[in-house]
């Protein structure tokens, strides 16, 4: 099985194989984590979806992954979309419950004072459950 810590990218980010997880299964259940697998058709050139090919002894499967040219606001997860998880992200930053590491910080900045408040939090939960 396949998959990725990730699901989107910027135009021009690269692709590491510390993203994706190859793990293989064998006939008595068992799985371990590959160590050798290939990554074909990732281009991060223009923004869209796009199918990337991971191969690992012999067999094949896809991965989707949308390029963005800038994180949406309120994306804070970089994941696609915006949703609670992102407001919850946005308040737990706000109250320094988090630090922010691996989040898109700058774009749950919602009203441009250069930080995120629990006011950008309840913008964003707001905008997650489609009241904004």
């Amino acid at each position: 099985s396949v998959s990725s810590s990730r699901s989107c990218f910027l135009v021009g980010e690269s692709l590491s194989f510390e993203t994706i997880q190859v793990k293989e299964r064998f006939s008595d259940g068992s799985e371990q984590t590959a160590t050798s697998y290939e990554i074909s058709g990732f281009n991060s050139s223009a923004p869209g979806d796009i199918v990337v090919t991971v191969s690992c002894k012999g067999f094949s499967e896809p991965l989707t992954f949308t390029i963005f040219e800038a994180v949406p606001a309120g994306d804070i997860d970089f994941d696609g979309k915006v949703s609670t998880s992102d407001a919850l992200a946005a308040l737990q930053y706000a109250v320094g419950k988090i630090d922010g590491a691996g989040l898109y910080i700058s774009s749950g900045d919602m009203d441009g004072d250069g930080t995120i408040t629990t006011a950008d939090a309840l913008i964003i939960l707001q905008m997650a459950v489609k009241k904004i």
